[in-house]
This record gives C-alpha cells, structure tokens and sequence, in this order.
C-alpha cells in the first residue's frame, strides 16, 4: 500500500487496485519481461555523488544525483512504452491500463500534447521549474504544470536537488527510489545504520539523519526483536544479516559458526557487518 505504515495491515474497504504500485509496469521492478540488473549507469552516478558530497562538494553531488535520476526515469518509463505503446506517456491508472495524459491527444498514435506534460512533470520535480504560460500557438496551457515548491503543486513540496540545501538525505532517498526492489539498498541502509527520526542516528560530523521517516515493521517476531529491550535498544535493533543454511553451513562448518558465535543464535542477526561497524571496532575477518 502507497500510503500505509510499515505492515501495519490493511482494512478490508481498501482492497482496491488504485491502492496499490504497479510492478509490471517497470524496467525491472516485475514486469513480465525484467531483468536483474547488476550494475546500472544510475547506480554509479549516486556512488559519485556519495563521494563528492563526503569530499565536500556538494554541488557536483547535487548535479550527478539529479542525472541519476533523469536515468532512472528514462529508464523505467521506455519500459512503460515498451508495455502500453497506445499510451506512451502514463496518465491515470484504470482497470485495463492507463489514460494518457492529455485526453486532447484523441489520435491514435498521438502523444504530442502527452509528452509536453510529462516532460513538464519531470522537469518540475528535477529543476523545480514552472512549464512554460503559452503554447507555441499563444494559447495558454490549461492545469499548467509549476515546480516542486509551488503551493499548487500536490505533494510535500519538497525539492531533493536544490544544490544550496542538497543533504545526505536527498541524495539517499532517491537512490532508494532508483534502486528500487534491488539487493543494494540494504547495503546502504546498512551502511548509515537505518538512520531516521526515531533511533537518531546522526551520520557524519553534522550528524545528518539519512532516512527520516523510516520506521521498524509492525509484525515482528517479538522474542527476537522485541522482548527484553528498551524503546531505545528497540529502535537501534535491526537485521543486519540472514542466516546462514542450515542444509550446508551449520552441517558441513559447525565449528566457525560457533567461533563466530551464530550457530542457532538469533542475535547474529542483529550484529553489524564488518564494513558498517565503527571506525576502530574491527580491522579484520579474524577480529585482530
């Protein structure tokens, strides 16, 4: 569910498909056709721009986060054409599929008003910029599209690549968006140690939270999450880990189970990888 908390459950009068994200409709979010990638143009944009930002250039950052984006967006919606060629540009979402955009694209194979607003909607949210009054024709534009910060434009009105107030943040979360249902977005949450509001967990020497509203899931298995924690211990515990296979680690390599300490014990899944720990805590496989 787009507007529900982390599994909190889902009441009976909201079963409705317009409550839900099409997955079938992306590059490779579960699309019928996806693939898995593993390494994409936009991934190793937001990597530059984690290192400029730590390098203190925040600019740059800013600038190669919001080209990962464009990417990401090209990405998925040749994906969206690939799958709704009468449509090419998404409009609103209905039972069989999507509207276009501008219903006075009437034409088969038509698109022209369609992608003038798509282009719009992508270069409000990126640039933060109004579309143009006037048609070309000296026509105004009807439900003109205006930047993020606008009061009448729908949505938190908050701009991720303002280059003079670009944070962490801006640039974590919409790599999380761009890496959608990929492995490394645990990585990073990791790696910044699931920072949000409610564990304050500041990164960095200006203790920057990276994802604010992140919260734990609803359902969990309270004798391994839950039980014998405090509200704090609770809100810094999180599963940093999977079990290794019982058919063939805890079989064939008991012994180093039990060195390491998590042969059949749940709270190795709580403790930290070795490149996500405090500088200083570990330097080696073999904790040397």
């Amino acid at each position: 569910m787009r507007w529900l908390e982390n599994n909190i459950g889902v009441p009976n009068t909201s079963f409705i498909a317009q409550n839900y994200p099409n997955l079938y409709a992306g590059a490779y979010a579960g699309s019928l056709d996806a693939y898995i990638p593993l390494f994409t143009m936009e991934e190793l944009y937001f990597i530059q721009a984690e290192a400029m930002y730590w390098m203190n250039q925040k600019s740059e950052a800013c600038r190669l986060a919001k080209e990962a984006t464009r990417a990401n967006i090209q990405r998925h919606l040749e994906a969206f054409q690939k799958k709704y060629p009468e449509v090419m540009y998404p409009g609103q979402m209905i039972a069989d599929g999507y509207t276009k955009i501008d219903a006075n694209d009437k034409e088969e194979g038509v698109f022209t008003l369609s992608e003038v607003y798509w282009n719009a909607w992508v270069t409000a949210f990126l640039d933060n910029e109004a579309m143009p009054e006037f048609k070309p024709d000296g026509k105004k534009y009807p439900n003109r599209v205006m930047g993020v910060t606008d009061p009448a434009t729908k949505g938190n009105h908050h701009w991720y690549f303002n280059p003079s107030e670009f944070s962490l943040s801006d640039l974590m979360q919409m790599k999380y968006v761009a890496m959608y249902m990929q492995t490394e977005q645990w990585t990073d949450m990791r790696r910044y140690h699931y920072s949000n509001k409610r564990n304050n967990y500041g990164i960095g020497d200006n203790k920057e939270i990276v994802y604010p509203t992140l919260r734990r899931p609803y359902n969990l298995y309270a004798p391994y999450w839950i039980d014998g924690l405090s509200e704090t211990e609770k809100e810094n515990t999180w599963i940093q880990r999977i079990n290794y296979d019982p058919e063939t680690e805890e079989k064939y390599n008991r012994t180093e189970l039990e060195r390491l300490g998590a042969y059949k014990n749940y709270k190795w899944l709580r403790e930290p990888m070795i490149w996500s720990q405090p500088k200083g805590v570990r330097t080696s496989l073999t904790a040397e």
